[in-house]
């Protein structure tokens, strides 16, 4: 009979973080991260836990990032600078908490990625019901190259192509490790699971955004390459792969908007892209630029990049960028769409450096444990920081301090769940 104990209670409240991680903009995802607090306080006593933070140095690595953006307020707009150490509370939470909590079964860890991967698909399902019935009421005909693609398929929900195609990537890897490698998992069972990863792929074609694209190409051909590598079958392996890449490159050509999406790469230019999404993005990125190279050392500090920003903007003519793009009353958006040069512009050469130790350390201690499912993530993370602030959105700090801070901690890869003691 199954005994509620405070460690069950504890990875209750994990799982409900995962699956309602999606919603991280929402309060049922506030509430799951506060009920995984609680649990975690009255788990172990508080002696144990201040033992467990001293010996572990990956936990003051992890939480050294949002310091960094705390000691960014002395020279920044404290105003602003305080919402932006807000956003990035996660930072610190999660890495303490999951960093100096009892360690999860092989099977808790593993049924937390699912809950994730199972939610996620569920979302997609309820964006795809919703345009129908949206459409339909409206009297709109189908049209799957127009209303069933890129924001019209998720605005109704509030997901970002560029974060929900992340999670669905990530979401058909857990299906492939998590799912394929259980040797108790029957032929049915397998089927359903190989018809989830056709669904998601196919999703992810309409979702149109880039970066989903091409990571998604990419780690396929890489992971690949690998397994047929491991079982001694290179050339077959290889055979395989540019036949997948192939006909994934071919698949395109049934998608107008991903067509014009990528051919925008091409025409990059702002003088010809009229502040299309990669022509806004070249703009920001160069600006940003402009502003890390007058504050190399240390930034502009917490809260200033965006108002900095804006004001290269005014000196060029553009009162309001965002005015045809997006949504023009989110000024939220205006940030330098690149977690590199966001954080480097913000907090210097310091900041920088920290958030790649912070990234690239575990990265390289995964792959010496043979932890892949970890690279997969961090890869992804990595991915989605060439273009977008992912430290700056809710839908981007959750998902990458909670399962980063789940994988090094509670890996079922890493013995004791401690990479660093």
């Amino acid at each position: 009979m199954f005994k509620i104990t405070k460690e069950s209670c504890f990875f209750g409240a994990l799982i409900l973080v995962a699956i309602t991680l999606p919603f991280s903009n929402l309060l049922v995802n506030t509430l799951s991260i506060w009920l995984m607090i609680f649990f975690w306080l009255i788990n172990n006593s508080v002696k144990k836990k201040i033992e467990l933070l001293q010996k572990n140095k990956l936990i003051w690595l992890f939480i050294s990032l949002f310091l960094m953006y705390v000691i960014g307020l002395t020279y920044g707009d404290l105003k602003l600078g305080l919402f932006e150490v807000e956003k990035r509370l996660s930072l610190l939470i999660f890495p303490i908490v999951l960093g100096t909590s009892p360690p999860i079964s092989s099977k808790q860890f593993k049924n937390i990625l699912f809950g994730f991967a199972i939610t996620s698909i569920a979302i997609s399902m309820a964006c795809l019901v919703n345009t129908f019935y949206t459409n339909y009421t409206n009297g709109i005909s189908f049209n799957l190259n127009d209303r069933f693609f890129f924001t019209n398929l998720t605005e109704n929900y509030g997901f970002h192509p560029s974060y929900f195609s992340t999670y669905l990537v990530f979401s058909i890897f857990i299906i492939l490790k998590v799912g394929f490698q259980n040797d108790k998992v029957n032929k049915f069972v397998k089927l359903l699971l190989t018809l989830a990863i056709i669904y998601l792929v196919i999703f992810i074609f309409l979702l149109a955004s880039r970066i989903g694209l091409i990571s998604l190409l990419i780690l396929s051909v890489c992971v690949l390459v690998i397994y047929f590598y491991k079982k001694r079958k290179l050339f077959y392996g290889l055979a395989i792969t540019l036949v997948f890449t192939c006909a994934l490159l071919f698949s395109l050509q049934f998608f107008t908007e991903i067509n014009l999406k990528f051919k925008g790469l091409i025409h990059i230019g702002t003088e010809n892209s009229e502040y299309s999404g990669s022509g806004i993005r070249l703009d920001l990125w160069q600006n940003t630029l402009v502003i890390i190279k007058e504050n190399l050392l240390f930034g502009v500090g917490t809260g200033d990049l965006q108002p900095a920003i804006q004001e290269i903007f005014k000196t060029k003519g553009f009162s309001d960028p965002y005015q045809n793009h997006l949504n023009p009353h989110n000024k939220d958006h205006l940030n330098s769409h690149n977690q590199f040069l966001d954080i480097t512009a913000t907090l210097g050469i310091l900041g920088i450096l920290l958030f790649l130790l912070n990234v690239f350390y575990p990265f390289f201690e995964a792959f010496k444990r043979g932890n892949h499912l970890y690279i997969i993530f961090l890869t992804l993370f990595i991915f989605l920081c060439f273009v977008e602030c992912s430290l700056a959105t809710q839908k981007g700090v959750i998902f990458y301090a909670f399962f980063n801070s789940l994988f090094a901690f509670h890996s079922f890869k890493i013995a004791n769940a401690h990479l660093i003691r």
